[in-house]
Parts: structure tokens; sequence; C-alpha cells
């Protein structure tokens, strides 16, 4: 590591070509300088006849910068086309020093409350804290996805608009038909704006999330990378938003698929709902088998009435079974009460770590062993109600 009088050294001369100064130990914007009466004559000059004066005055405003910022605004209005153009294209240059000033300072001084302005920084911290990695983090969003996250100084709205946006273009495959690499900013950045209150999120949008989610570089990072902790609260927070049938059953997913016990309460909502899809319903319950409790037995138990076909399994010796959701809901309350599988006639049940079990797995070979099972069940809560009323 740099010794700290020349790492101080160094970061003096960074902030100091970006506009800032050091004063008494602490950072602080250095006075923008005094832009005088030049800035009308330069942008007259922007509609000059010879190309070389208009070169020269758009040189001389780009030096100028922000003190330029409210003339050139104006300016990019102008009746004159060129003079428009022109002034458009240093405001444009000019607001991206003006955003990579403020990035680095915002970077390299953690000890201040200052959010330099920077689109999302209250929200972010308030979700997952300030730490030197938390900021090392959100400057890679503001580095890979600018426009993201710019468009949250416009409302939740434009930033779910362009997160839809932006999603429809990670799905598309490269031209040799691999998928898109994802950066750890631009994961980051995703994540962040689908878990803002009112932020719209399509189908493309719900499916990009899930897509870099899925992608490895974000998989080690949320099973054990420096931004762990982050992450994981960003993502708990889209699986919280209310989402339709098809978003749910990926957030679903990705709760178990991390652990998240965010999950759960989307799980008991879809299960309150009832007119939902089987394989969100199968889905729902499977997570509340995961990350619920005895509480959660009476949700669970409405659908063991339930008769609809979920699926057709062949075992190994040939038989075949028959999932209904009630045999989801079965097995997901085996699993809940952490009782053996083969109890109640399951023991071909197909075990999956994060998932608890595949539920296209848990069927029966006949009636007559369901019934059996089911019998079992009302046996087993009958005993565990009586016992429960003695100890009250």
């Amino acid at each position: 590591m740099l010794p700290f009088a020349l790492r101080t050294f160094l970061v003096g001369l960074v902030l100091a070509a970006s506009g800032f100064s050091v004063k008494g130990g602490e950072m602080a914007l250095a006075a923008p300088p005094p832009a005088g009466g030049r800035v009308p004559k330069l942008i007259e000059q922007l509609g000059h006849p010879k190309f070389a004066e208009r070169e020269a005055a758009a040189r001389a405003l780009l030096g100028i910068g922000l003190p330029a910022f409210g003339p050139l605004k104006a300016a990019a209005e102008s009746p004159d086309a060129e003079v428009r153009f022109r002034a458009e294209k240093i405001l444009t240059e000019v607001r991206q020093r003006d955003f990579q000033r403020r990035l680095q300072a915002f970077a390299a001084n953690l000890e201040t409350s200052d959010d330099y302005e920077l689109p999302g920084w209250s929200e972010f911290r308030q979700l997952v804290g300030d730490t030197q990695a938390h900021r090392d983090l959100f400057v890679r969003m503001q580095t890979d996805e600018p426009r993201l996250m710019q468009a949250l100084e416009d409302g939740p709205r434009a930033a779910g608009e362009m997160l839809n946006l932006r999603a429809l273009q990670l799905l598309q495959p490269t031209p040799g038909g691999a998928a898109q690499s994802i950066t750890l900013g631009t994961a980051a950045a995703l994540l962040f704006v689908a878990g803002q209150d009112q932020a719209p999120v399509s189908d493309f949008g719900a499916s990009g999330v899930y897509r870099i989610c899925m992608d490895a570089v974000v998989r080690a990072e949320l099973s054990g990378g420096p931004h762990q902790q982050a992450l994981r609260e960003m993502l708990s927070q889209w699986i919280g938003r209310e989402g339709d049938s098809n978003s749910d059953y990926q957030k679903l997913t990705l709760a178990m698929q991390y652990d998240l016990k965010a999950g759960l309460a989307p799980a008991i909502q879809v299960l309150d709902q009832g007119a939902h899809p089987p394989h969100l319903r199968q889905q729902a319950m499977v997570t509340v088998a995961k990350f619920g409790d005895a509480s959660h037995i009476p949700l669970l138990e409405r659908f063991l009435s339930d008769e609809t076909q979920y699926g057709t399994r062949r075992l190994d010796n040939q038989k075949v079974v028959q999932t209904e959701m009630r045999d989801v809901a079965l097995a997901s309350l085996v699993a809940l009460t952490k009782q053996d599988f083969g109890d109640y006639g399951l023991g071909h049940v197909t075990a999956a770590p994060a998932f608890v079990f595949i539920p296209y797995s848990c069927g029966f070979e006949t009636p007559e062993a369901r019934k059996k099972a089911l019998d079992l069940w009302q046996a087993y809560r009958t005993k565990t109600q009586a016992a429960e009323s003695k100890t009250e």
C-alpha cells in the first residue's frame, strides 16, 4: 500500500484536476472561474461564418464549463441551427465533465454526508448503508449505467421505462449468439431501480432482472462476494414488490435460490389470492415450506382438496405417479413440519437443496395411496393440536 502522504498527494492531484480543492484536511468544491462578459460573445460566435471562429468559441465555452451552463442552455433553443447544435454538444460535454468531477469527489470523500447530487444515493445509502465498499459499488453503478441512474432524477416512472429498455437490450444475444456479459455495476443498477416503488417494470424488465441474477458474476457476488450484503438487500426489495404472475414466479425462484426470506410475503399473497396458474401456486407452496413456520400450516392445508392435475412422472422402477396440487401441498406440509417423506408414501420425492423438493415428483401411483397419505396427515394434525391444547 502507498504511504499516506503519497496517497494524499495523488488524491490532491486528481481532485485539483477535477475542480476540487483540499483545505484544512477537508475536501471542498473549488470556486468556478468567473465567466465575465465573455460568454454572450462566445455564444454569438458559435454562429460565425468562419469555421475556425466557431471552433474557437466552442473550445473557449467548454473551458469555462459550468459558469456558462445557463447561457448555453438558452442557446440550445436558438433559432440559428448552428448555434443550437454546438450549444447542445457543449452542454452534453459540460454535464459529463461535471458528473465525473462529482463522482470522483464522492468516491474519495467518505467522511461526509454530501451526496454531490448523484441520483439515487440517498435511497441507496438508506437501503444498504454507507461504507467504502458501498460507495465503490455505487460508483460502479453510476459508471456502468449512467443513463439508467440519471433517469432516477426524473422520477420512478422514467427510471422504470429506462430499466425496461435496458433489460430488453441485455436480453438480446451477441452477434455470435452468446449471452451478453453482465458487469457488477450494471447488475446492481438494474436491481436497485427494479426495487423502487412506483417504477413500472414490464415482463421484459422482470426477465432482465432474473437473467442478471442468474449470471455467473452476479451469482458469485450474491453467494459470498464482497458486495453480497448490498446485492441481497436490493434483490430482497425487488422480490418484495407487488407484481404479476410472471414476475412473481421469477421472484419466488430467486428467493429460494439465494435463501432470501423476502420471498415469504409474496408467496403467502399468491396463495391467499388463489386465482393463479398451477405453476405459480406450487412455487408459492414450496416457498412457504422453505421459509414458513407452524403458523402457515392452515394456509397450506387449504389446498389439500385441490385436485388440479400438475404432472406425470415415471419412476426408476417404471411405475408412473400422477401429481395433483394437493400432493404438492401435502409434500410442502411434510417438509415444513420436518417429517420424513417416506412416512407418507413419498419416498420417491426428488430433493433439491435450494428448492426443498421438485414439485412434479411428489405424486402418487394410485388414489388409494394418496388417500392413505392424506389420512396420515390428518392424524398427525389431530395429535399435534391435542398436544398444543394441553400446553396452553
